[in-house]
């Protein structure tokens, strides 16, 4: 099957406004025109530039994104949002990518991004990955692309250390080795069986795949696990225990730490289906997030407050027609934000 350079998972615009210490977010309409605004979404302006995969820096003045057609990046982007200042990338192993989103280290001064490698026939033929300098756009091969697959990846608090998962290209579903490294790659050691590596305070929280029986068939599901990497994959020990529901449910996902380390942030997702949640990282008791007192099977939680507070909900994903609403962590009347967006990126420092 042939698959697109790059897919678009990730879409996420970010806009903040020149010359504004307060302009922290970005964001795209008509998914790449892109844009800035304040940390409460107002004063929005256009940057005059076009991008998509936008991620907005964790001090917000900075924003990454990919350049070129959507899905067939040509460059990678670092731009300052208060100069205007550009970097342009080197080329790395294939051309970038956006399947999984941009990761930003914690301290600004480099990103994890993916690569892709293609046959003359645009068929793709490994994905990989690589640390970028957002000063220099030098970037630091990690996973060589050909032949190889990366399930995620994430940076350590400190901005020292990077996890991701590894394996042999359109292997199984979940498969490949977790491993912990210095930011340049060396030092790797392996965390054993995991993918979607989110690093809170201590542990790393990752997704674990099991092949469930279903109705004579089987079907995919993952839990939640977390990893100590300091004591490596003899510490691993399951969180969630969420029961299969159904074939096209495939189970909860993380995507941030609250500050305090208690909560892990993310969602329930399947075919057609997400539905955000929180999860007690004591008890892996799972709760679903309220807007306005209904449950969503339309929503993905896109931006988590430096406080761990207040969340960013992105509604109508799956129907292409996203709307954002700012609401409480534990769920309760939203606001709406940045009327119009088509996608956009929060900073860690966001304070709304």
């Amino acid at each position: 099957m042939r698959r697109p350079l790059a897919l678009l998972a990730c879409l996420a615009g970010l806009a903040l406004v020149p010359g504004s210490a307060a302009a922290t977010v970005v964001y795209t309409t008509d998914w790449t025109r892109l844009g800035m605004a304040t940390d409460t979404g107002r004063g929005p302006a256009p940057l005059g530039v076009r991008g998509w995969g936008a991620e907005v820096s964790p001090d917000g003045r900075l924003v990454a994104y990919l350049r070129g057609p959507v899905g067939d990046a040509t460059a990678l982007v670092v731009r300052d949002l208060q100069t205007g200042a550009a970097v342009t990338a080197a080329p790395a192993d294939g051309q970038y990518a956006s399947v999984r989103g941009i990761a930003w280290a914690p301290d600004a001064t480099a990103l994890l991004v993916e690569t892709q490698t293609a046959d003359a026939e645009g068929y793709v033929t490994g994905e990989g990955l690589a640390v970028v300098d957002a000063r220099t756009g030098a970037p630091t091969v990690i996973v060589p692309a050909r032949g190889s697959q990366t399930n995620g990846y994430g940076w350590s608090p400190d901005a020292q250390r990077i996890a991701y998962n590894r394996q042999a290209y359109a292997g199984r579903i979940g498969g490949g080795t977790l491993y912990a490294a210095a930011r340049d790659g060396s030092g790797a050691t392996s965390l054993g069986r995991g993918t979607d590596p989110v690093w809170g305070p201590r542990l790393i929280a990752i997704r674990r795949h099991t092949s469930e029986r279903w109705n004579g068939g089987t079907a995919w599901h993952a839990q939640i696990w977390t990893v100590d990497p300091a004591l490596g994959a003899a510490s691993a020990r399951q969180l969630t225990r969420l029961k299969p529901s159904h074939p096209m449910v495939y189970g909860p996902s993380v995507r941030w730490w609250t500050p305090d380390g208690r909560t892990l942030v993310g969602g329930v997702g399947g075919e057609d289906y997400a539905e955000p949640a929180r999860i007690d990282a004591a008890s892996g008791r799972i709760r679903y997030i309220r807007l306005g007192g209904e449950r969503q099977n339309e929503a993905v939680v896109v931006g988590l407050s430096a406080d761990g507070a207040t969340l960013l909900l992105e509604r109508g994903l799956i129907a292409g027609a996203p709307t954002f609403w700012t609401l409480p962590l534990a769920g309760g009347p939203g606001t709406r934000f940045l009327r119009g967006a088509t996608s956009v990126s929060v900073p860690a420092s966001w304070a709304p």
